[in-house]
């Protein structure tokens, strides 16, 4: 499988294609949903909260620790602080937080099926790259905090 870098796909795109592909789902696939219930709602709310403190805390620890937020490009530092203490991928992590509340918010049990695609295609062409990457840059110390600290959580 090629990797984004090659196919020219950021992981910012390729979120926003996913929330594209359970609108398309949610309006013109929609044969499955779940029932409406306010429990629902409120878990989609608080995954939304989760992802929020995720993605702000994750690019204001980059920015502090000034190093790169994109990925495929050398890092300066290894960022080990909230949220990196918590996962290794916290972006990613709150990306998928955000897909999983906006299917659950429209209620579409199909809408899942963009967030398992965006779960691989990270998984395959992004982090395993990513991580070669780090690897490189940091060798034991990565290693370390990579048994330290679970990729997702």
């Amino acid at each position: 499988m090629k990797n984004l870098k090659e196919l020219f796909i950021t992981p910012p795109i390729l979120f926003i294609a996913s929330i594209i592909l359970i609108l398309l789902i949610h309006f013109y696939l929609n044969l499955i949903i779940f029932p409406s219930t306010i429990f629902l709602y409120i878990i989609s709310y608080i995954l939304i909260f989760i992802g929020i403190i995720f993605i702000i805390s994750s690019i204001y620890s980059l920015m502090k620790n000034n190093t790169d937020i994109h990925p495929f490009r050398k890092p300066r530092i290894l960022v080990t602080n909230f949220p990196f203490s918590i996962s290794r991928n916290p972006i990613y992590l709150s990306f998928i937080l955000f897909l999983i509340s906006f299917s659950l918010y429209l209620r579409s049990v199909l809408g899942f099926i963009p967030v398992i695609a965006f779960y691989f295609i990270i998984e395959k062409s992004v982090i395993n790259e990513e991580e070669k990457i780090i690897y490189k840059s940091f060798g034991k110390k990565y290693l370390d905090y990579k048994n330290k600290v679970r990729r997702w959580i």
